[in-house]
């Protein structure tokens, strides 16, 4: 289950940066009439953006994961 939330989170998280970069490259190109210059780069910034936001999450993830924290959850309970 955290997979699933992880991937719609990262899903998510790319689509509104990606979409973020394109609105205001779009408004930027619109005012100074410089179509498509800066929509592209809007565009590369959230693509970016989300690209960094991905890889400090799975930083994070790893970094649980090594501390032995990979669940979330209680602890298991004892097997004696």
């Amino acid at each position: 289950m955290r997979a699933v939330a992880f991937g719609l989170g990262i899903g998510v998280t790319m689509a509104l940066l990606i979409s973020l970069g394109v609105v205001l490259g779009r408004s930027v190109d619109a005012k100074l009439g410089t179509d498509p210059a800066f929509t592209v780069l809007g565009l590369l910034l959230g693509l970016g953006a989300g690209i960094y936001a991905l890889i400090r999450q799975v930083g994070a993830i790893a970094s649980d994961e090594r501390r032995g924290g990979g669940t979330g959850g209680p602890p298991p309970p004892d097997a004696a």
